[in-house]
């Protein structure tokens, strides 16, 4: 299919057919929508002065309050905002709910179906309940939400890891669900002796899932050998990172350092 200009009638012209077309073709898929606290972890409302096209028809907003789809959970879940109109279509609600959307080429707009008139404008994260995370609105056909990474820590300085063992261990607090893990890497010592003051026969080993080889060190040795507390893999969960250790060793206490990413 070619692309074809749509003349502008000059002024004074009988036939404007052409301007109405022109101005029919420029709202299809519009939307000028802002987030009040959008920065922060509050609660959003749509704000006032937005305004979108919804199916063929324009709304405006006051300050518009976004409220929870019935069935959806108010912790823990990623939403969307769906702009939804009444019986009528004279106003609309707003709702986020945790069903993905569906990219409608004749509306050029993210819906809940071809057919349907609810329209998605948006998504965050909620984590605990009332608190909302990554807030993002949609760009046209682009709803990919901006990549987030954050590092967490996960120790164990009482108890520590049973001798010959694999555990796995979760690595938790990441305020999203993360989709791929950038670096892991463990601290161990020995159950008997201080984190950071070695004595005799005292053993400190640390690995990365992603790093060179592993190491261990003591108060007379430093280099590089067969480490056996190092870590097999790292999984992404909910909010968290399953770590599994393998500690063919002594019992040994740790701290894990987690950084993961979320894509868009």
């Amino acid at each position: 299919m070619a692309c074809t200009i749509i003349t502008t009638p000059a002024v004074g012209a009988a036939d404007w057919t052409n301007f109405i077309t022109q101005v029919e073709k420029q709202r299809k898929g519009f939307m000028a929508v802002s987030l009040t606290n959008y920065d922060t972890t509050a609660a959003s409302n749509v704000a006032s002065g937005s305004v979108m096209e919804l199916s063929g028809s324009f709304y405006t907003f006051s300050d518009t309050a976004i409220s929870l789809a019935a069935g959806t959970p108010s912790a823990a879940q990623a939403v969307y905002y769906t702009v939804i109109p009444a019986a009528g279509g004279t106003t609309c609600t707003v709702v986020m709910e945790g069903t993905a959307p569906t990219w409608v080429d004749g509306k050029q707009g993210w819906y809940a179906s071809a057919a349907s008139l609810t329209r998605y404008i948006g998504t965050c994260d909620i984590g605990t309940a009332g608190v909302y995370y990554n807030k993002n609105l949609y760009l046209g056909r682009y709803r990919e939400r901006p990549m987030l990474i954050e590092t967490k820590i996960k120790e164990d300085v009482t108890t520590g890891l049973s001798a010959n063992t694999v555990t796995d261990v979760d690595v938790t607090g990441f305020s999203f669900t993360p989709t791929a893990v950038l670096d892991c890497s463990i601290y161990a010592w020995k159950s008997d002796q201080d984190e950071f003051d070695m004595n005799e026969d005292d053993v400190v080993q640390t690995h990365s899932l992603f790093g060179g080889a592993p190491t261990r060190a003591s108060n007379d040795f430093t280099g590089t050998e067969f480490l056996y507390t190092i870590i097999v893999k790292a999984t992404p969960g909910a909010n968290k990172v399953t770590v599994r250790i393998a500690n063919l060793t002594l019992i040994m206490k740790y701290r894990i350092t987690c950084t993961a990413a979320r894509s868009g």
